[in-house]
């Protein structure tokens, strides 16, 4: 994986939606990451998550966000899903 993008403090947030197969399946791949709290998920039907729906206009979900240890959010890289989804598989 790729880490040069994310700083000390930071962390990958993934942008769900209810229904959707695919991040259902990214869940899947993720859940040890996901349940210990090393990658947060945020359901895009939260105020929160739509929010973020707005400013970053994803065309697909998962949708992969970094954030910022003042609490602000960046995309992540193309391809750093099925990069965190390789990293776990290696464990």
């Amino acid at each position: 994986m790729s880490d040069e993008d994310i700083q000390p403090g930071e962390k990958y947030v993934l942008l769900t939606e209810e229904g959707c197969s695919g991040c259902h399946q990214v869940k899947k791949a993720l859940s040890r990451e996901l349940s210990s709290g090393e990658i947060d998920e945020m359901p895009i039907e939260t105020e929160e998550g739509k929010h973020l729906d707005d400013e970053f206009k994803p065309r697909y979900v998962p949708f992969c966000l970094i954030r910022s240890t003042d609490g602000r959010y960046r995309p992540c890289k193309e391809g750093t899903v099925d990069d965190l989804i390789d990293k776990a598989l290696e464990k």
